[in-house]
């Protein structure tokens, strides 16, 4: 084996323990942060009480305006 070939592999290797490294940093910031007390969920309805069922676009914005990309 030459000497080009064990540094792919040991390049190789390093790829590999990084990549799973940021998924485990990635999981544990997610499951610390889904146990916070002011989740955000929908306090009501988006849809009105019509039969075709368009959204409110006024209730939709209220709740979610900050997240909506125009």
């Amino acid at each position: 084996m030459s000497l080009v070939e064990i540094l792919d592999y040991y390049e190789n290797g390093i790829k590999f323990e990084e990549s799973k490294a940021q998924i485990l940093v990635g999981t544990l910031a997610k499951a610390m942060h889904s146990g916070s007390d002011d989740p955000k969920k929908p306090a009501k309805r988006i849809y009105r009480e019509e039969p075709e069922q368009t959204p409110d676009r006024k209730a939709l914005y209220e709740q979610f305006g900050d997240l909506i990309k125009t």
